[in-house]
């Protein structure tokens, strides 16, 4: 119902970096934005930046559908599905390591702002409920982190000729060459533990998680 759809509000994104170059087949990316339909489909942006894509779906009453997600801005390319707390808190510290936070922007910009201020260590100084790819385009790096909880999954496909990292597994199987058959061993686990007792593993041999409180990295 749409009621139960505002109290998860729910998001979804995808950010593709070729760090080779290279760019995804708008095929591709059609194929994309129809997995994330489904935990978006009244609001839905795209952006591209050299060498990397980034989608993002949301329903329009969802927290940070007015943010403008995916952004573009500053060399920092940035998607995710995030509410942060202890927002005041945030911003002195922003102010104190020399970065002024947007006065009417909402959490999307806040991070932005966190990368700008420390980089790939923003997510060490986040409270909140968080899963986010940001992509470094003057240095050439990466970083996927997810909060403490794990209340919003991440999860990442890594092939020879991209890194891809989403909160929505079918997303990231629309990309070509990730392989979609099932991991034997973790479905094992499953049916053993009634859950995947690896923190990385998903049911597909292709798409890793991104553990809570964890983050993960790649450079050119």
């Amino acid at each position: 119902t749409r009621a139960a759809r505002r109290g998860r509000r729910v998001s979804g994104f995808l950010l593709c970096w070729h760090r080779a170059g290279g760019s995804l087949d708008p095929a591709v990316l059609a194929r994309v934005r129809a997995r994330l339909r489904a935990r978006g489909p009244e609001g839905e942006r795209t952006v591209e930046a050299p060498r990397a894509v980034a989608v993002h779906a949301a329903f329009t009453d969802a927290v940070g559908a007015a943010d403008g997600l995916p952004i573009l801005a500053d060399e920092w390319l940035v998607a995710g599905d995030l509410r942060l707390d202890d927002r005041a808190h945030l911003r002195a510290r922003l102010r104190d390591a020399g970065v002024e936070p947007p006065p009417e922007r909402g959490d999307a910009w806040l991070l932005h702002a966190a990368l700008r201020a420390w980089g790939a260590e923003a997510a060490s100084r986040l409270i909140g409920d968080f899963a986010f790819a940001a992509l470094d385009l003057r240095r050439g790096a990466l970083v996927a982190a997810r909060g403490t909880f794990g209340v919003k999954p991440l999860f990442v496909a890594e092939t020879a000729a991209f890194v891809a990292v989403s909160n929505e597994i079918d997303a990231l199987l629309a990309l070509p060459g990730v392989d979609g058959s099932p991991d034997e061993r973790a479905l094992v686990d499953f049916l053993r533990a009634g859950s995947i007792v690896a923190p990385d593993r998903t049911a597909r041999r292709g798409v890793t998680r991104v553990p809570p409180s964890h983050q993960r990295r790649w450079e050119t």
